[in-house]
């Protein structure tokens, strides 16, 4: 069977309808390419574009061109399938002939070209699913690496369950300790000390007798008031005794008790007078340090 190829022009707008069932000069219709085929410079329309090539030196297809090359494959399955279920249908097989004419268009005798270019953006793809494989592979841990990490995991707890009951540990001995200490407190600090440092404390804070204050004292005026009231302690309302440094109106007796605890807080302001006479401070750690060269 011999093959003859026509070339026909038409005006744009007026090709006319054609269908794989058309006769033409008592032949069977094939094909149909909607160019000049005498052209071989003429491209498939819409499928590529000119001036990009693959690795293989044929043109790679565009995404545009890609997604009407699929519709219009789509199209001609469809339309296939209803003329297969009713040859009879008139509309069918127009729809049919319809979508063969488009597929044939955006083919144009072009098939080599792009089988070649889907091949080689399916190779791409193939590399890049390799390449990702690889990736994921190398990111993924081995068996030996995964038992490694599995150890090192397990040594990991077992020193975090040391160390906590390490610290459990000095946390009850620290209880221990600050439980001893406040029995030492008790023991040292018992309450008649208690009540001569608040009373310094008062007369600090109340009375206005601040270290300055008490530095104005350089004759045994604190020492003084001092003894006045320990010698009259178990003596209450003894008028103001003769040696009393002070205005009557400050001799102010209070009970034995009371008076004693005056006097020790007057002994102690009196040795802080001196102690920062001679430059002596107390330090960190407890230490008395003069500063003054001996």
């Amino acid at each position: 069977m011999s093959t003859v190829t026509f070339v026909v022009d038409f005006e744009d707008n007026k090709e006319p309808v054609v269908h794989s069932c058309m006769s033409i000069l008592g032949g069977k219709l094939r094909a149909v390419a909607w160019r000049d085929v005498l052209d071989s410079s003429a491209v498939a329309d819409g499928l590529s574009d000119p001036n990009q090539t693959s690795g293989s030196g044929t043109t790679p297809m565009t995404k545009e061109a890609l997604a009407h090359l699929r519709r219009a494959a789509a199209a001609y399955q469809e339309t296939l399938a209803a003329h297969q279920q009713n040859p009879r249908d008139a509309s069918a097989l127009e729809a049919w002939d319809n979508a063969t004419n488009e597929f044939a268009r955006l083919i144009n005798n072009d098939e080599i070209n792009i089988i070649a270019a889907l091949l080689d953006a399916l190779e791409a793809k193939d590399k890049r699913i390799a390449e990702l494989k690889r990736q994921w592979e190398f990111r993924s841990p081995t068996p030996d690496a995964y038992e490694a990490a599995c150890k090192a995991l397990e040594n990991h707890r077992q020193r975090a369950d040391e160390a906590e009951k390490q610290i459990e540990e000095l946390q009850s001995r620290a209880e221990s300790a600050e439980q001893r200490v406040a029995e030492f407190e008790v023991k040292a600090f018992n309450p008649a000390l208690l009540d001569v440092v608040a009373e310094r404390r008062r007369q600090k804070s109340v009375e206005g007798w601040t270290p300055e204050h008490d530095d104005v004292y350089q004759n045994s005026e604190l020492a003084d008031a001092a003894a006045c009231y320990a010698i009259h302690a178990h003596n209450q309302g003894f008028s103001t005794p003769a040696h009393w440094p002070w205005s009557p109106d400050w001799w102010k007796q209070s009970g034995a008790r009371r008076d004693l605890v005056k006097s020790g807080a007057l002994v102690l302001a009196e040795i802080e007078r001196l102690d920062r006479a001679a430059g002596i401070t107390l330090q960190k750690g407890g230490e008395n340090v003069s500063s003054q060269k001996s």
